[in-house]
């Protein structure tokens, strides 16, 4: 994984774009009830669950695949395109 939870940094080097993704991640935060107080558990829970992230994102996106409609949304993403 490219960037764990609470890792989206903000120096002057990304501009414009990183900016965007700053934005696009608060929103991203938002949507799924995520606030300050579960990004500190996440971050803490980090080193336990980062070495098995990988089967953790698979099992979840194998999940969400049993479901036509959520299925349907992901039919043009690949697992190896998530866990990339």
């Amino acid at each position: 994984m490219s960037r764990p939870v609470g890792t989206g940094g903000t120096g002057a080097a990304g501009g414009e774009s990183e900016m965007a993704f700053d934005i696009d991640r608060a929103r991203r935060l938002e949507s799924m009830a995520i606030d300050e107080r579960t990004r500190v558990v996440l971050r803490e829970l980090l080193p336990i669950v980062m070495p098995h992230l990988d089967s953790i994102i698979e099992a979840a996106y194998k999940q969400i695949l049993r479901y036509p409609d959520a299925a349907k949304a992901y039919e043009t993403v690949s697992l190896s395109q998530i866990i990339a």
